[in-house]
């Protein structure tokens, strides 16, 4: 329930404030429109032709990649080890490519 008192609090204070500064500034000059629309309509045409239209073929079943069939077992067996275990793996290889990509940075610049 304090996430709901917090949402009502915030809410209602946010509410009160933009009606507060409705009130207390001054409302925009209107202008004119239609001074700007008396123009004539400009027609653009083109000889490209647009692309052929993609077809997606929803029939067949979509076939997930293995990770994710790894991060489903962990959410539904509640796996922490297998999770930790994968999460250290992951880090291990996004730290190895970062490190190769750094280095190669430093080269080419250097």
């Amino acid at each position: 329930m304090p996430l709901m008192r917090y949402f009502g609090f915030v809410g209602s204070a946010l509410l009160l404030l933009l009606f507060g500064l409705d009130w207390y500034l001054p409302q925009p000059a209107v202008e004119s429109v239609r001074a700007v629309t008396d123009r004539p309509a400009i027609r653009i045409s083109s000889i490209e032709k647009l692309p052929e239209r993609v077809v997606i073929d929803t029939s067949n079943p979509i076939a997930a990649a293995p990770p994710v069939h790894d991060v489903l077992r962990f959410f539904t067996n509640l796996d922490v080890g297998y999770g930790s275990a994968i999460a250290t793996v992951m880090t291990l290889i996004i730290l190895v490519v970062s490190v190769v990509f750094l280095w190669l940075q430093r080269r080419h610049a250097g």
